[in-house]
């Protein structure tokens, strides 16, 4: 082999290695759109604390599942609002956040009594580890919640 032949096979040779090591370390289970109307159905609530836990009974782990309605799904939010709370997910950012290579959501997650003083908000940093698993929230600092700051 001609040294420049050999010179631009050793590059295309990088550059294909390169762009799928790339393509792997971007991995995604999430949908490519409608991620609030997924994070309602999909979510597994009990990887995080809050006002939700006590309204499930034995086997209730999402959303969905507890019989309440999103009054708002759009590009960036999902809220769920009742005559006592207000729930919402502000959809922050979509990628690879912690360096596992799986693409994450970042949200700032709002927690909010309406008649009462509790009213907290925490950032959440939601990944699926395989395609059929649940959509969980992981224990990994995100400042999330910084900008929208109640």
């Amino acid at each position: 082999m001609k040294p420049l032949t050999f010179a631009v096979v050793a590059i295309i040779s990088t550059c294909i290695s390169t762009c799928v090591c790339a393509q792997d370390a971007q991995r995604s289970y999430l949908p490519k759109t409608e991620l609030s109307k997924y994070i309602f159905e999909k979510l597994d609530i009990t990887t995080f604390r809050s006002s939700l836990g006590p309204l499930r009974t034995i086997g209730q782990r999402h959303i969905a599942e507890l019989g309440l309605t999103a009054t708002k799904q759009a590009k960036n939010l999902l809220a769920i609002e009742t005559e006592d709370w207000l729930y919402e997910f502000e959809i922050i950012r979509v990628a690879d956040i912690n360096g596992d290579g799986l693409v994450d959501i970042e949200v700032c997650f709002r927690d909010k009594a309406k008649m009462a003083s509790y009213n907290t908000q925490e950032p959440l940093l939601l990944s699926q580890f395989e395609k059929d698993g649940p959509l969980i929230a992981i224990n990994f600092q995100v400042d999330g919640c910084e900008e929208y700051a109640l």
